[in-house]
C-alpha cells in the first residue's frame, strides 16, 4: 500500500468531475431524446436505426441511469460524514470510513464498465449509421455545412454538441450548454415536417453527440473512481497510525471541501428530473427481454473471473437494498 494521499486540487477537481458527469449525462438524455421527435416513417432506413436504438436507449432508461444516479447520492451520503461527525468520533470510524470509500470507488467503476458497454453498442450501430447517411445524401451534405457553420461561431461552448440546436424543441433546453450567451443566441430548429432533415440530424446526433457524452460520462466516473481508490488508501493508513496531527489534517482538509462537494452532487440531482423527461420519449415497442439479457449476457471482468453484469452488481453491493431492488424489478 503507497503512502499517497488526496491532495487540495484533487477535491476541488472531484467536485468538477462530479459537474462534468451531470452535464454530459444531460446531453446524453436530450441525445436519445432528438432519436424520438420525428416519426420519419417515409425513411425507412432511420425507422430501422432508431427500432435498435430503442433497446439500448431503454437498458440506459431502466438500469445504468438509476445506478448512476444511487453513485451519485451515496457519495454525497458519504462526504457529508465529515462534517456530520465530530473529529473525535470521525477518529473512531476511520475504518469504516476507508471501506466505505472502497464501496464507492467499486459502484463507481461498476457504472463506468457499464456506460462502456452500452457505448459499444451504440458504436456497434456504425453501419446502420451509414446506410441512413447514404440514403439522405443530400440532407447530411446540409447538415454537415450547417453543423460547420455553428461549430465555427464566436459564441459556440460545447461544439461537439451541436447538433442538438437542429432538433425542435430540445434546442431551446439545450442552449445555455452550446451556448456562451444561452438563449440570446438560439439556432431555428428543423421544421417538424422535415422528415428527413430531422432524420439525419438524429443520426448524427447518435453518433457524435450521445456517444461523446458517454464517453465523457465513462470518464468522469473513472475519475471518481479513482479519486476513492486514493481516499480509501489515505484512511487505511491512517486507521493503523494514531499519530493526531496527520489525522487532524486529513479531517479538515477533506471538511472543508464538502460544502463543494455537496453542490457538486445537488447540482447532478437537479439535473434527474429533466433527465427522466426526456427519456419518457422512449417508446415501449422494444424487446421486452433485452434489459434482462443485457444484464445475464454482457461480462465484465473482476480479477481473473468474468462476471455478468447481473452477478457483478449482486455481489458488489448486495449490502446496498436500493441496488438490490433495482436489478430484481429489471
Amino acid at each position: 500500500m503507497s503512502d499517497r494521499t488526496v491532495t487540495e486540487s484533487e477535491l476541488v477537481q472531484f467536485s468538477e468531475d462530479l459537474r462534468n458527469a451531470a452535464n454530459n449525462l444531460k446531453i446524453a438524455c436530450m441525445s436519445l431524446r432528438s432519436c424520438y421527435v420525428t416519426n420519419a416513417s417515409s425513411v425507412q432506413e432511420f425507422v430501422n436505426l432508431r427500432r435498435k436504438i430503442t433497446n439500448h436507449a431503454t437498458v440506459y432508461n431502466r438500469v445504468i441511469l438509476p445506478i448512476a444516479n444511487i453513485v451519485v447520492q451515496n457519495i454525497q451520503d458519504f462526504v457529508e460524514t465529515y462534517t456530520a461527525l465530530s473529529y473525535d468520533d470521525f477518529k473512531e470510524c476511520i475504518e469504516d470510513l476507508a471501506n466505505g470509500a472502497h464501496r464507492n470507488q467499486d459502484m463507481a467503476s461498476y457504472t463506468k464498465l457499464l456506460h462502456q458497454e452500452i457505448l459499444a453498442n451504440f458504436k456497434n450501430e456504425e453501419n446502420n449509421i451509414n446506410i441512413v447517411l447514404k440514403k439522405l445524401e443530400k440532407d447530411t451534405d446540409w447538415y454537415k455545412a450547417r453543423a460547420k457553420q455553428l461549430r465555427e461561431s464566436s459564441n459556440v461552448k460545447t461544439s461537439w454538441a451541436i447538433g442538438l440546436s437542429f432538433i425542435p424543441g430540445v434546442n431551446f433546453i439545450a442552449s445555455p450548454i452550446l451556448w456562451f450567451r444561452g438563449k440570446e443566441d438560439l439556432v431555428d430548429a428543423i421544421a417538424s415536417e422535415e422528415e428527413s432533415k430531422l432524420a439525419v440530424a438524429a443520426t448524427f446526433i447518435v453518433r457524435d453527440v450521445l456517444q461523446t457524452s458517454l464517453l465523457n460520462f465513462a470518464q468522469a466516473l473513472a475519475d471518481i473512481s479513482g479519486f476513492f481508490s486514493i481516499l480509501q488508501n489515505e484512511l487505511s493508513i491512517l486507521a493503523r497510525n494514531s499519530e493526531d496531527g496527520v489525522t487532524k489534517l486529513h479531517y479538515y482538509k477533506c471538511r472543508n471541501k464538502v460544502p463543494a462537494i455537496v453542490k457538486a452532487c445537488q447540482f447532478y440531482m437537479k439535473s434527474i428530473p429533466d433527465c427522466q423527461t426526456d427519456l419518457m420519449t422512449i417508446p415501449n415497442d422494444f424487446d421486452k427481454n433485452y434489459v434482462q439479457q443485457w444484464l445475464l449476457e454482457k461480462k465484465a471482468r473482476i480479477g481473473n473471473i468474468n462476471l455478468s453484469f447481473l452477478e457483478m452488481g449482486r455481489n458488489l453491493f448486495i449490502s446496498n437494498a436500493q441496488f438490490v431492488r433495482l436489478l430484481e424489478n429489471v
